[in-house]
């Protein structure tokens, strides 16, 4: 009895033993498990601790924004550094351009740095600081119209040009001050521009002739000489043209005068103001000899023979003369002036009266 009792017990010692081993190898995982088994479970924790971060500490909206922002400006700031940074190429490329852009680059490129400093808009143009009318223009600084050409005053159209497209040429004459001036015709695509200055061109001028009538009628300011560019522009032209003046001014009323003839027979020239719509009586009182002849003409301008060329009408013989000039002659006055001549073949003293027509 005793025996089999301590065959039991041994049984159950056996049997207890063998259960224990078999849980040690099924059970790996348990609580049961000793220290070294919780060795490698510690690296799997520590992403789960960073991870945790984020819903611990949320950002605001504004506050991402500012963070974003102080980012950016030190990789911009440090960029010099880059090389050391631990910082990826790809996220450092990207971080530059966004710093850039938080740094203000509108108010340094583009659009808004051509409204802040000078454009090519903004520079004085040619059209601002030199019009045609101010200066002559780069053709007339290129173009040589050689040398000047002196006219004779009242010597007809002895004047003459030969003028391709676009071309001109200088003339010269003289004048008193004072006295008016006719210039005639340059008419069509041939045009006249006159100035005290030799520099006169078509852009630099003070007068020009009519682009209607060719004709053009001034008193000059000062005694010297007057210069005239004559230009052409639509073709080629040739022609020719005159410059005279107006002879003496007289009032109205009686005027005493003095004529020579040292030539033997010479022309003395007069004008006189009109009124528009107005007609006037010239009377011209004397010795009866030597004759006298007389024209008059409501233009200055002057045949190659020196008599009129627009002679209304004329007269000879001896002294007085009572004539009529009527309110349409005086119309076809182009100056404000009307013009008669005296021609004498001997020395005399006479009168000559002007009077307005009632």
């Amino acid at each position: 009895m005793r025996c089999h009792s301590l065959a039991f017990l041994l049984s159950f010692v056996v049997l207890g033993t063998g259960l224990g081993c078999l849980s040690n190898s099924d059970n790996s995982g348990s609580a049961d498990a000793s220290a070294p088994d919780l060795t490698p479970a510690t690296p799997d924790l520590r992403p789960v601790a960073l991870d945790t971060v984020a819903p611990d500490a949320p950002l605001s909206p504004d506050a991402a924004a500012d963070s974003l922002t102080v980012l950016d400006v030190s990789i911009a700031t440090d960029a010099s550094v880059a090389a050391d940074s631990p910082i990826s190429p790809d996220s450092f490329s990207l971080d530059l351009g966004l710093a850039g852009e938080d740094l203000g680059a509108p108010d340094q490129g583009g659009k808004d740095t051509g409204g802040d400093t000078a454009s090519p808009a903004d520079a004085a143009s040619p059209a601002d600081t030199a019009s045609p009318a101010d200066a002559a223009s780069p053709a007339d600084a290129a173009f040589d119209p050689g040398p000047t050409v002196p006219i004779v005053v009242n010597s007809g159209n002895t004047a003459t040009f030969n003028l391709g497209d676009g071309k001109w040429q200088r003339f010269s004459f003289p004048v008193e001050a004072g006295q008016i001036y006719a210039i005639s015709e340059l008419s069509g695509i041939e045009r006249g521009y006159v100035s005290a200055q030799s520099t006169v061109s078509p852009t630099n001028f003070t007068y020009q002739t009519d682009a209607t009538a060719g004709t053009l009628i001034f008193a000059a300011s000062s005694t010297g000489t007057y210069y005239i560019a004559v230009a052409v522009v639509g073709g080629g032209a040739s022609g020719s043209f005159q410059v005279a003046d107006g002879g003496r001014l007289l009032p109205l009323g009686a005027t005493s005068l003095t004529l020579t003839a040292p030539n033997a027979e010479d022309y003395y020239f007069f004008h006189f103001a009109v009124a528009a719509g107005k007609g006037y009586h010239l009377k011209v009182a004397g010795p009866i000899q030597p004759e006298v002849a007389m024209a008059v003409s409501a233009r200055a301008e002057r045949s190659n023979s020196g008599q009129f060329s627009f002679s209304d009408y004329g007269i000879g013989g001896s002294l007085s003369f009572d004539k009529d000039i009527t309110a349409p002659m005086v119309a076809a006055s182009l100056s404000g002036f009307y013009y008669f001549y005296l021609n004498v073949t001997g020395d005399m003293n006479l009168t000559v009266t002007i009077s307005e027509l009632p």
